[in-house]
């Protein structure tokens, strides 16, 4: 897993997570979570997959509804189960690690 960020503002990173097997590439890739604002994440009822989620309005870029979730799991529909379970698990416990430090 890493991440992508520019510090110069509190965006959250944007986070890939890949797992390769037999020379083929897995991802998951999406944002940090951060908790500002107010926002807060109760990771026993979080679902970090926003494929599976029904918004009243449409999603923009830049909108915190995408914090600490991930775009779509496509490249793990052909693999086994547990390769997607595995990866949610290291999601969630990677995915609010992010907490922007002033410099």
């Amino acid at each position: 897993m890493y991440s992508l960020a520019c510090r110069s503002d509190v965006s959250p990173s944007i986070i890939k997570l890949l797992m390769y097997e037999k020379g083929q590439k897995m991802a998951l890739r999406g944002y940090a979570f951060l908790e500002i604002a107010g926002a807060k994440m109760n990771k026993g009822n979080f679902e970090p997959d926003i494929s599976k989620i029904k918004f009243e309005s449409p999603l923009e870029i830049g909108d915190s509804r995408h914090w600490g979730r991930f775009e779509n799991a496509n490249d793990f529909k052909t693999k086994p189960k547990i390769f997607l379970e595995y990866s949610r698990n290291k999601w969630l416990e990677f995915i609010n690690k992010d907490q922007f430090q002033q410099f």
